[in-house]
């Protein structure tokens, strides 16, 4: 099925979706995508569907990963990859 994304879209990502692939880089979920950025977990969904969507990826690792490649998550935060705690987690500690 053909996407409804033009292909300019597809290049760019929004702030937020930004921020979601970040998240998606973490491991996150989307109940923890949705704890993390106070939004609906079907909004965190959309989020990642789009962002899948854009970077032609085959899943949200896919998706990640491709956004470290091109740079939309800069190198100097994989530290906090590596340091991130789900919101589940959080709360039991």
């Amino acid at each position: 099925q053909p996407s409804k994304l033009t292909m300019r879209q597809r290049l760019e990502l929004t702030e937020r979706e930004l921020e979601v692939v970040k998240l998606l880089a973490c491991g996150a979920s989307d109940a923890d995508i949705a704890t993390d950025l106070c939004i609906a977990v079907d909004t965190a969904s959309t989020h990642v569907g789009n962002i899948i969507s854009k970077l032609h990826a085959n899943n949200r690792t896919h998706a990640a990963f491709i956004a470290l490649w091109r740079s939309f998550i800069p190198l100097d935060y994989l530290p906090t990859i590596a340091a991130y705690v789900p919101p589940l987690i959080r709360k039991e500690a």
